[in-house]
């Protein structure tokens, strides 16, 4: 079974939560450079050029607004060639007119053949001609709101951008809006003083409106570890943490400021800065004073003065408290991951183990007619066909949870009695119960409570409450059915005396694969799926289920609500029909796996029948005119040629269409069923199909 993460062991999902520090510093660090020399060209290049790595783009452009003539020029592009390039640099608007200054935050085109904004004009030729099919276009706006230019990545295919990717993008437009808004410098100083103070107090007009619109924490230290800068949410928190004013920040120690928690890593990894002239990183988790556990992960930037010597240092910090949530929850998923394979392996080795050695003894049929081979044969028959069942029952649990999950479960509504269906249930688990040495007691109202409900799925939650109760209850304990009205609801309690629940595991019992430690003497607890599953079927018929239990050792119990029907008489049930000896067939049995085409063909052959078995699609057609046959069981999932396409085959030919067939496979969700109906096939059965099944095909 595949993992869900990569060969070694990452999940995807991990890789952008530890990317997205990294490509915020990328960012931070373009704020720094475009701060210590103010080349605006340089600071476009670079986001333009981490906007393309953000979204996967191989081309793009900066378009700013020309204050001389009002429209859009061109500031920076990467990847164009003419005539594209040539195009793109004589537009004074956006790529399919004002929709991408009008857009809020991005505007995202998946399809530019498609777009009504690219329905005429010479944009949409322009962008086909140079292979571009979709765009993402994320608009340059001043923190008043100003429209300043766009930002555009060029794409090939559809682009499917991340919520954090799109969030990067919005950091990289917020830092190009912050350089772009800065008042033109004037051309002289008003009152005489030095041009160089002038361009200084620029500078710092420059660094605090670009600092305050990044979102991570800066503080700029000397070589020594002495504060210079602290930005205002750093400042904020340091207030909050240890009770200094930003204001008293400057020129102090890190060590006066910090905590040892804080400044000790912080020191370490500026002494390496300074040191390597190499950037460092860490992560840090502490306790706010509201107690809430914050992480958040470290850069240290080591900057070099003219001689290349490390002046200073900058600490970058970002807030990645959601990424460790996140972090954390993909490792619980992991874990059960890997629980839930272990579980799947040990359930399924027990019914093989029991299967093989039941073989061994159907193998011996040398023994004498009164001999105990024959009796331990007729038992191994028994054995084979409960734990075939019980694979059986393992499988179609997967399946339900799945369908479950991705609602395509679809219900088949009547009126039923809920009495009879809870007598019924009852006795038809019963064996299992008793064969564990669990007893079984019920309490059902005598009189008829109607509801509408699917009665085969509403069994199925009452058997797996019944299946769980007779897992978890040593023998000589007992469990309990019961059924009432209660406010116009049905309320169906499964109550045993087993092992109970402990409280922190009771949050989450209808978690799948979710189970209490498994111990050697309750290593058969199954998979974790069946109270998930119950859970799921009984809120898609708009009820509900509740679990309780006092702790560990004091039983557990399970209550279902359903909302009762307003009918006066239930739906009428079919009833049993006595199953009619098949009559003599020509059968074709078409499958890849051999084991299976030869062991229907043996089975099949005991009823008197003729069978040929053929092992591929176009094998079976050609057999077909030979062995004229009037059935057919036939696999969906074959290669080559698969069951589909030998449905239509038999259908289309006049000489074939009149034959049976059945689609025996397993694939067996609603969709397979309507698909091989769609293909010609009269009915569907799923592997592994009960002989009763086949046989009562054979005998219509």
């Amino acid at each position: 079974m595949g993992g869900i993460g990569n060969e070694d062991g990452r999940h995807p999902s991990v890789e952008r939560s530890r990317a997205e520090p990294d490509r915020l510093a990328r960012i931070g660090e373009l704020a720094v450079a475009f701060l210590r020399d103010g080349d605006l060209p340089r600071l476009l290049d670079g986001a333009l050029a981490e906007a393309l790595a953000i979204t996967g783009a191989d081309r793009g452009v900066v378009q700013v607004l020309d204050g001389a003539g009002g429209g859009l020029r061109l500031a920076a592009q990467s990847g164009l060639v003419r005539p594209f390039l040539e195009y793109v640099a004589n537009l004074r608007t956006g790529l399919g007119g004002n929709a991408a200054s009008r857009a809020e935050r991005h505007w995202l085109v998946d399809d530019v053949d498609a777009s009504a904004d690219f329905a005429r004009g010479s944009d949409r030729d322009a962008l086909l001609a140079a292979r571009v099919r979709a765009l993402v276009v994320t608009p340059l706006r001043a923190p008043d709101g100003r429209f300043l230019g766009l930002l555009s990545a060029f794409h090939r295919g559809a682009p499917e951008p991340t919520p954090s990717a799109l969030d990067a993008l919005d950091r990289l437009a917020e830092l190009c809006a912050a350089a772009l808004a800065q008042p033109p410098r004037p051309e002289a100083p008003a009152d005489g003083e030095p041009a160089t103070a002038t361009r200084l107090r620029e500078l710092e007009q420059l660094f605090h409106a670009t600092i305050e619109n990044l979102p991570v924490s800066l503080v700029l230290c000397d070589r020594t570890g002495h504060v210079l800068y602290v930005d205002p949410a750093l400042g904020e928190m340091v207030r909050s943490l240890c009770g200094v004013t930003p204001a008293a920040l400057a020129g102090k120690s890190g060590r006066e400021i910090w905590p040892p928690f804080v400044w000790d890593p912080l020191e370490t990894a500026m002494r390496k800065a300074v040191a390597t002239g190499q950037r460092q990183a860490y992560d840090l988790a502490f306790a706010l004073p509201s107690g809430e556990l914050n992480h958040r992960a470290w850069l240290v930037l080591p900057l070099a003065g003219p001689d290349g010597t490390v002046e200073r240092v900058l600490g970058i910090n970002h807030d990645v408290t959601e990424h460790q949530r996140l972090l954390d929850e993909l490792r619980t998923v992991d874990r059960r991951k890997g629980e839930f394979i272990g579980l799947l392996s040990h359930e399924l080795r027990n019914p093989l183990s029991a299967i093989r050695s039941a073989l061994y003894v159907l193998e011996r049929e040398d023994a004498p007619a009164e001999s105990p081979a024959r009796a331990h044969r007729d038992a191994a028959r028994g054995l084979i066909d409960r734990q075939v069942g019980h694979l059986v029952h393992l499988v179609d649990d997967l399946l339900d949870v799945t369908r479950l999950s991705q609602h395509k479960i679809q219900l088949q509504r009547t009126s039923v009695d809920l009495a009879r269906l809870a007598r019924e249930a009852v006795e038809d688990n019963r064996a299992e119960l008793e064969l564990r040495g669990v007893r079984l007691e019920t309490r059902v109202a005598a009189g008829p409570l109607l509801a509408s409900i699917d009665a085969v799925r509403i069994a199925q939650v009452v058997g797996n409450l019944l299946s769980n109760a007779a897992k978890f209850t040593q023998a000589g304990g007992s469990a309990t059915v019961s059924l009432s009205a209660v406010d116009r609801a049905a309320v169906i309690t499964v109550a045993d005396t087993g092992c109970g629940i402990e409280p922190s595991l009771l949050p989450r019992v209808f978690e799948p694969f979710v189970q209490a430690e498994r111990t050697l003497d309750r290593a058969g607890g199954g998979l974790g799926l069946g109270l998930a599953l119950a859970r799921g079927l009984v809120e898609l018929h708009g009820g509900e289920m509740e679990a309780r239990s006092d702790g560990h050792g004091r039983g557990a119990t399970f209550v279902v609500r359903l909302p009762l029907d307003g009918r006066a008489e239930a739906t009428p049930r079919a009833g049993a029909v006595a199953p009619r000896k098949p009559r003599r067939r020509r059968v074709l049995v078409i499958d890849d796996d051999r084991d299976v085409a030869n062991g229907l063909k043996l089975a099949l052959e005991i009823d008197a029948h003729e069978v040929a078995v053929a092992y591929d699609g176009d094998e079976g057609l050609a057999l077909t005119r030979t062995f004229k046959p009037d059935f057919v069981l036939c696999d969906v999932g074959m290669p080559g040629k698969d069951g589909y396409a030998v449905a239509r085959a038999f259908r289309a030919d006049p000489e074939l269409r009149g034959i049976f067939l059945v689609a025996l496979t397993g694939f067996a969700q609603a969709a397979d069923r309507t698909k091989a109906r769609e293909a010609g096939f009269d009915e569907h059965l799923a592997k592994p199909a009960n002989m009763a099944a086949i046989n009562s095909l054979l005998a219509r």
